[in-house]
Order: structure tokens, then sequence, then C-alpha cells
């Protein structure tokens, strides 16, 4: 009997372990009053506050963007992007479009 509540209990913590795993993938959040931003997958999600089960993703570059922080009016996201080999500081507005590149460091970080 009592092997087999270990054998149940090693069971279900390793699920639990399991299934804690994939949250992870939803990572760095940021919120402002109407929006809360997050990585996932390496890329920037967003989502109004209102409408949080429908997020739309604002980059889709195949280097990874992290780091989001909104502006303080809340119209722009500021990230960090690993593009070209070198993390640089970018901004995209939250309805999205092209990402506008502010720093320029040659050298790595």
């Amino acid at each position: 009997m009592k092997a087999t509540i270990s054998a149940v209990l090693i069971l279900l913590l390793t699920g639990l372990a399991q299934a804690s795993d994939s949250t992870h993938l939803l990572r760095q959040p940021a919120l402002s009053a109407d929006h809360l931003a997050f990585v996932y997958a390496g890329d920037l999600w967003i989502a109004e506050r209102g409408a949080l089960s429908s997020p739309r993703r604002l980059t889709t570059a195949a280097a990874d963007e992290g780091t989001p922080i909104f502006s303080p009016d809340g119209s722009k996201l500021a990230f960090a992007a690993d593009y070209g080999d070198n993390v640089d500081v970018y901004v995209i507005d939250v309805a999205g479009g092209q990402p506008q590149r502010l720093t320029w460091y040659p050298g790595s970080d």
C-alpha cells in the first residue's frame, strides 16, 4: 500500500513539474494602462488588458527580442534585440510596424 501511494505521489509530482515547465515560455511581462506585453518563443507579443485572450505578435525576426518596457504614455514598447550578433535597444509602436533602432554600439555587450 505504501509503495502504491509513493508511486502515485511521484507520478503527480512529475506531472506538476512538467506542467510548470511549459509556463516558462511566457516571460518578462510588462504592463501599461491599456496593454500587457510579454516575450513568447523569443518574440514580443501584446494584448489589450480587457482582451487578454487575443494577444498579437509584434515581432517576428529570427533573433531573440526581450526586456519589453512601455513608454510613459503607453504608445510605444522599447525592447532589447540581438540582431546581427549584438544586443541593441529598439522601439516599436503598440499597434505594430517596423522596429526603430535606438542604439548603435559596435562591440559586444
